[in-house]
């Protein structure tokens, strides 16, 4: 625990270098985590880098034509609100992925009250910039590394287009044309890294799903503000630490050697996330800015409450998903020097 610790403050101090080079003024980046029909993205993005287990409750489909007839007019919404329980399924996996939670992992079903049956949903989460609209996926049967790898690949893709977004977004509201030029090229670096993991994700014998999300029209200032504050300058942020750790202490080297070109890319997004808040905040009204900053430090706050569960012990071994306590630790160290500083 004390090399690790050391490690980890090592770590931290050449992330800060090199963060302030690239993003030498940080801003508050606040994030409304909540409401506003979805506008900032889903909500439910928890335990970053690692797992998370939710129950479902649904009823089970008695023939195929009501399963069809359910299963078409779902919609499993921004905000990855359980479906009511009088919706019927065929199995598990169909009403987890009702869910917009990340990759479903795996189920297990047992009965419930009155008739219905009540799914555990394994999810495994990756960090990274997630856009609006971003539907649930599922990964096929491997093992646990090879369905982090899976879902490491779908986020890579999907932040492809929360940055094609960005950069459209950027550009019909005014911006500088270096902002929008940085977010096109950390769209091509997220193809970039998508096509790493896709590899990785195949030679552990799992095809990654294509991401899914569902269009949007073009975005307040305010409302891109929530989704950068919560998706760049919070989660991508842990994200590319997350990133500088793995490539030090994954087990797969094929991983490891990965990670060291995929964690100098993140802290650049990173930067990028800091970068565009110090452009549209200023613009915003007192109130607006408020909201952001009270918001922006409860993402911070549910971040740590996420890191604190346990990680599952062969990502730690083989993918370097740091455990608990070097989270927190990590988590921590970010509170204090880069979250501080914007407050």
């Amino acid at each position: 625990m004390t090399s690790q610790a050391t490690t980890s403050r090592l770590l931290l101090r050449r992330f800060m270098a090199a963060l302030a080079v690239a993003a030498p003024t940080v801003i508050a980046c606040g994030g409304d985590v909540g409401g506003n029909g979805g506008d900032a993205g889903p909500d439910t993005y928890r335990n970053c880098g690692g797992q998370q287990d939710v129950k479902q409750s649904y009823t089970l489909c008695l023939d195929a034509s009501a399963e069809a007839s359910t299963d078409a007019s779902a919609d499993s919404g921004d905000g990855g609100d359980a479906a009511p329980p009088n919706r019927c399924f065929a199995t598990c996996t169909q009403a987890c992925q009702q869910l917009t939670m990340g990759i479903l992992g795996s189920c297990e079903e047992v009965p419930g009250d009155a008739g219905t049956m009540v799914a555990t949903c394994h999810f495994f989460h990756p960090c990274g910039r997630r856009p609006a609209g971003l539907e649930s996926a599922s990964a096929n049967d491997g093992s646990i590394l090879a369905k982090h790898l899976a879902l490491s690949a779908w986020m890579e893709a999907a932040s492809v287009t929360a940055f094609e977004r960005m950069a459209r977004e950027l550009e019909a509201h005014g911006a500088p044309a270096r902002l929008i030029a940085s977010a096109r090229r950390a769209a091509a670096d997220e193809v970039r890294h998508t096509n790493t993991m896709t590899r990785l994700s195949k030679r552990h014998g799992v095809s990654p799903p294509k991401p899914r999300v569902r269009k949007r029209a073009l975005r307040s200032l305010y409302a891109i503000a929530r989704e950068n504050a919560v998706e760049g300058c919070v989660r991508e942020t842990y994200g590319a630490i997350l990133a500088m750790w793995q490539a030090n202490h994954a087990g797969d080297s094929s991983l490891r050697r990965a990670m060291k070109v995929i964690a100098e890319d993140e802290r650049r997004h990173a930067a990028l996330a800091m970068t565009v808040a110090a452009w549209i905040e200023p613009k915003l009204t007192n109130a607006q800015r408020a909201r952001l900053l009270a918001a922006r430090e409860r993402a911070i706050e549910g971040l740590a409450r996420e890191l604190a569960k346990k990680a599952e012990a062969s990502l730690v071994r083989e993918a370097g998903i740091p455990t608990a306590s070097i989270a927190l630790q990590l988590h921590a160290t970010l509170r204090d020097t880069v979250w501080s500083h914007a407050a």
